[in-house]
């Protein structure tokens, strides 16, 4: 099985997890960070579907940090930063109660030449309304 398989495995089980158990989550990141660094560093790039589902996996735990350290990687590959992406990031600062720098990325979002959608609008509402 490759990095990217293993990878996509543990990011599903994760995904579901979430609902479960956040301490089983917790560990799961560890895996989930240490998978992804290796395939980087074997050179298997995950596409950008992957890449969104281990941005997900971070914001969902505030874990913006981590986060923020996917989107380098994404950024190197020249993989675009789609709508889902933004869309993503600027959940997880709503839901830190940091308005202002999800509007700071929804600005940052349009500039570069991403459309908000349906999700990312319905987001920065419920962020100003809580």
């Amino acid at each position: 099985m490759n990095g990217l398989c293993l990878l996509i495995i543990i990011l599903r089980i994760h995904q579901e997890a979430l609902l479960l158990s956040q301490d089983i989550v917790i560990n799961d990141l560890v895996c989930v960070r240490e998978v992804f660094t290796m395939m980087l560093g074997m050179g298997h790039y995950p596409n950008v579907e992957t890449f969104e589902m281990v941005l997900n996996c971070f914001c969902k735990l505030n874990k913006l940090v981590e986060a923020y350290q996917v989107l380098g990687p994404m950024i190197t590959l020249g993989i675009p930063i789609s709508v889902n992406v933004w869309s993503i990031l600027i959940d997880a600062i709503c839901r830190l109660r940091r308005i202002d720098i999800a509007c700071s990325l929804l600005q940052k979002m349009v500039k570069t030449g991403s459309s908000p959608n349906v999700v990312t609008s319905t987001t920065l509402i419920k962020g100003f309304m809580e």
